[in-house]
């Protein structure tokens, strides 16, 4: 009886030190994700400036043509 004890004791201790893991892995995995999803943000913001900026130029450009008189509308 004793021995079957200590067996379920080993047990169970072996099990608390693989959920320990588990619940260390999964603070990783949710700091990864936070810093990823951050991440993306950052990048839509950017990608978005981008686009304005593009927009802009295209409608410089445009602007510019029409007063050459080399487009016409």
């Amino acid at each position: 009886m004793e021995e079957e004890t200590e067996l379920q004791h080993g047990e169970n201790q072996e099990i608390i030190a693989e959920n320990h893991d588990v619940l260390d892995e999964n603070m990783i995995l949710q700091r990864e994700l936070v810093a990823a999803r951050d991440e993306i943000h950052r990048l839509g913001q950017f990608i978005m400036k981008l686009c304005a900026n593009q927009e802009a130029q295209t409608g410089d450009l445009f602007g510019t043509l029409l007063k050459l008189g080399s487009w016409s509308a």
